[in-house]
């Protein structure tokens, strides 16, 4: 028995330990960077919040679509890497929630609804956050990678990693629903 036990024991310390991996979902504060975009983009909301005020009806409208649609796209092609901490996240899910309460004061002005979708852009927000985050999972489940986005280059914008054809099809999926979001609305 004793000889069993320090055999194990001889075999236990022969194998290569595996480097702590930090989990799916985690915690931490968030880069300067980061506080930077997030303070960034609470002012730029700020200040459309009062430029929209003085715009025509038609205007208004391109606003919103811009507004609405660029996050949903800046989010994912280079807040990849952010979004992976969920504090940031979490902040991101807060927008997310503003911009559901924008579409929910606006959804019934029909001078804007006439002129194109981008008041409902504003209730996608949240749907593409939490998209972002199944498509993640994908990519950890499969290819034991966290997700990147696709590039001009073989590697991604922040230079972490190839671009593999995961990527690519997870990229295309979340490309689609964008469009196909977007046209429904």
């Amino acid at each position: 028995m004793l000889l069993e036990i320090c055999n194990l024991h001889d075999v236990l310390v022969a194998l290569p330990l595996k480097k702590m991996q930090q989990p799916i979902f985690y915690f931490k504060m968030p880069t300067n960077a980061e506080l930077i975009s997030l303070f960034g983009y609470l002012l730029l909301s700020i200040l459309l919040y009062f430029h929209i005020k003085s715009l025509s009806s038609v205007d208004q409208e391109s606003y919103f679509f811009m507004y609405a649609l660029g996050t949903q796209m800046i989010l994912y092609f280079f807040g990849y890497r952010a979004l992976r901490n969920m504090t940031y996240f979490s902040c991101c899910i807060v927008f997310a929630l503003i911009h559901f309460y924008i579409y929910w004061q606006l959804k019934d002005d029909q001078t804007l609804i006439r002129y194109g979708p981008g008041v409902n852009l504003f209730r996608n927000t949240i749907l593409f956050l939490l998209l972002f985050q199944v498509l993640r999972i994908i990519s950890l489940k499969i290819q034991h990678q966290e997700l990147v986005s696709i590039s001009k280059s073989e590697k991604d914008i922040f230079q972490e990693r190839k671009v593999t054809v995961i990527d690519k099809v997870l990229s295309v999926i979340y490309i689609a629903a964008l469009f196909c979001l977007t046209a429904l609305s």
